[in-house]
């Protein structure tokens, strides 16, 4: 199987990848492998999760409804207690690191229920989370070099994942990739795709762009509820927040930096959207609310 065209490490991001990030004192590799093995404990258990979408659908309603709502398998703190790890620019440290410890005891159990994978996917997203806002995006963004060099190696690893793991949601994948690539997909007329700018060798010839307008939050509640004409539409958005801009290297690359979502399906009773992410593959259920912050932070494919 030939592989989707990444950008390549350069030197300098090889050598990042093993530099020690404060304050938690993980390298950026570490973090990559760490992020990579979350995505593909979700992906696995959302594969059984999704073969009983009756029951699925049943245990979601039951998670929102406060009538309902199970109590929560991993408790950290005082149960009951909604426990805060602060702002992401001065987190409670050990905070973050007791709960990501109690979070991957729990993920290391191997699921033998359907119940079992609900959980196993929901855990995986919020230690994802979690580990994404304390971990990579704050720390990274004091690191010239550092967020480039944790997307680049994630993608790499993410797709070495893919391919060993979820072959036939890669091959479906590449081929997209190869119907862009050639024009055979086209665009709606709408569309405010971003414009490419060719590369500079004076920023080391990296392939950035320039980033088409977010969604505004009036027009995202409007296209929520636009149910019917929702399921027909492809947006695009930034893997990562792009938040050091010290170098060219730390420049949103229009190949490896942004991925294309849609909404597979809408459940009605009660409300609910399952998102795909092409890349991914594996739908990830979001509230109304949630995918109206997924939207203004997105822009029309």
């Amino acid at each position: 199987m030939s592989d989707i065209p990444r950008r390549q490490l350069t030197a300098r991001e090889l050598k990042l990848l093993d530099q020690v990030i404060q304050p938690f004192g993980k390298t950026i590799r570490m973090l990559v492998e760490q992020s990579v093995n979350y995505c593909h404990l979700q992906a696995k258990s959302a594969e059984v999760a999704r073969t009983n979408m009756n029951e699925y659908r049943r245990l979601t309603s039951a998670l929102l409804d406060p009538r309902t709502a199970p109590e929560r398998l991993i408790v950290v703190g005082q149960p009951g207690a909604h426990h805060s790890y602060g702002p992401a620019s001065a987190p409670d440290v050990e905070g973050v690191k007791h709960a990501l410890a109690e979070y991957d005891r729990y993920l290391e159990r191997e699921p033998k229920t359907f119940q079992d994978h609900f959980w196993r996917e929901r855990y995986a997203m919020s230690a994802m989370a979690i580990l994404q806002q304390y971990m990579v995006d704050e720390p990274l963004a004091k690191v010239k070099g550092g967020q480039s060099a944790f997307n680049k190696y994630h993608t790499i690893i993410h797709d070495e994942m893919m391919k060993r793991e979820f072959p036939e949601v890669y091959a479906k994948g590449l081929a997209y990739y190869k119907q862009v690539t050639r024009g055979a997909y086209s665009l709606p007329a709408s569309s405010r795709a971003p414009v490419p700018v060719p590369p500079n060798p004076s920023t080391g010839g990296h392939h950035t762009f320039t980033t088409p307008p977010f969604i505004s939050r009036a027009e995202a509640e409007n296209v929520a509820d636009e149910i019917l004409a929702l399921a027909k539409r492809q947006f695009k958005t930034l893997k990562f927040e792009f938040t050091d801009t010290a170098g060219p290297e730390d420049v949103p690359d229009e190949d490896d930096d942004v991925e294309s979502w849609m909404v597979n399906s809408i459940d009605l009773d009660p409300l609910s959207y399952e998102v795909v992410f092409l890349e991914l593959g594996a739908p990830i259920p979001h509230t109304r609310e949630e995918l109206i912050d997924l939207l203004t932070s997105s822009w029309p494919a």
